[in-house]
Formats: C-alpha cells, sequence, structure tokens
C-alpha cells in the first residue's frame, strides 16, 4: 500500500521536501510510519525531542496507533507560534 506524507512550515525545510509517497505493508500502524520517516530524516527526530510535532491523519489529529490504509495523506508540523 502507497500513503501520502505532507511535510508543513519547518518539516518541508528540515526534509527538503513538501510531501512524498512512502510504500508500506498493509496493516500498518502510524508509529511504524514515523520510525520510517525518523530513519530517513535524523534532523526530523531531533527536532520531535526540542518541539511538540503535530501528526494528522487524512485531516484528523492522529490517535495513538491508528492503522495506515491504503491512499491515507499524513501531514507533519510544528505547533504553530506567534506574537
Amino acid at each position: 500500500m502507497e500513503v501520502k506524507v505532507v511535510y508543513l512550515g519547518l518539516i518541508a525545510d528540515i526534509t527538503g521536501r513538501k510531501e512524498e509517497k512512502v510504500k508500506l505493508n498493509s496493516e500498518t500502524k502510524f508509529s511504524e510510519l514515523l520510525n520510517i520517516i525518523f530513519m530517513k530524516y535524523p534532523k526530523l527526530k531531533e527536532l520531535s525531542k526540542k518541539l511538540e510535532l503535530i501528526f494528522l491523519v487524512n485531516g484528523l489529529k492522529y490517535n495513538g496507533e491508528d492503522k495506515l490504509y491504503d491512499g491515507d495523506e499524513i501531514a507533519i508540523m510544528t505547533i504553530p507560534s506567534g506574537g
């Protein structure tokens, strides 16, 4: 199966891309995808230790160990800050 991962804001700067498609085994859990992304982008893993990341699956906040399905869209971003 294949999912689309969208990188927003600072995350796009770190990965050097705005989106990519990732091939996964069926019945893959969100945490497994996250491990794949962190292995591919170690700087993103380091950032996740300093800043809270937000994950959306098909526009909804990620819920624990959600299973992913073919065609799902996962967005990754940092919490917006401003002043």
